[in-house]
């Protein structure tokens, strides 16, 4: 079997999927609803993995400065977009992330690295309170660079 993500014609839509696709496993669990099965868990580390995507976009991972990252707009920023309220937006999306979600991003890392001994810490992810957290963050962005329809 050979299997493909969409094509992605810009790095703006890049951006655009990781955050639907965020959204689209977020649906996924609540329909899945209680019961823990092989599926769930599916779908929750491909949760984890587009919300990790998504905040390292946002701003908490600056070590990749050459990446897609809301401090480089100039690489992903469709021409005429960048006005100087969306500048002023992105560098107050960059302000309030660090220290928000440090702690996320370390424990997301180390739960979706590699298989290794860190993996035997059983670990509640409170799905709802994650998205809470990042909500502001995400209208914030996509006020200015918003999901196609």
């Amino acid at each position: 079997m050979r299997c493909s993500r969409p094509r992605k014609l810009s790095r703006l839509a890049i951006i655009h999927y990781e955050i639907r696709m965020l959204r689209f496993c977020e649906q996924q669990l609540r329909d899945l609803g209680e019961p823990n099965s092989d599926l769930k868990f599916a779908v929750l580390e491909a949760f984890l993995l587009h919300y990790r995507n998504v905040v390292e976009f946002l701003g908490w991972c600056q070590q990749h400065r050459d990446d897609l990252r809301t401090v480089r707009p100039e690489l992903w920023a469709p021409e005429g977009t960048l006005t100087e309220e969306a500048q002023n937006d992105l560098l107050w999306i960059q302000q309030g992330f660090h220290e928000r979600f440090k702690e996320d991003h370390t424990a997301l890392s180390k739960y979706l690295q590699h298989i290794t001994s860190l993996r035997e810490v059983d670990r509640d992810w409170d799905v709802d309170h994650m998205q809470t957290k990042l909500k502001p963050f995400l209208d914030k962005f996509l006020t200015h660079f918003p999901l196609p329809s």
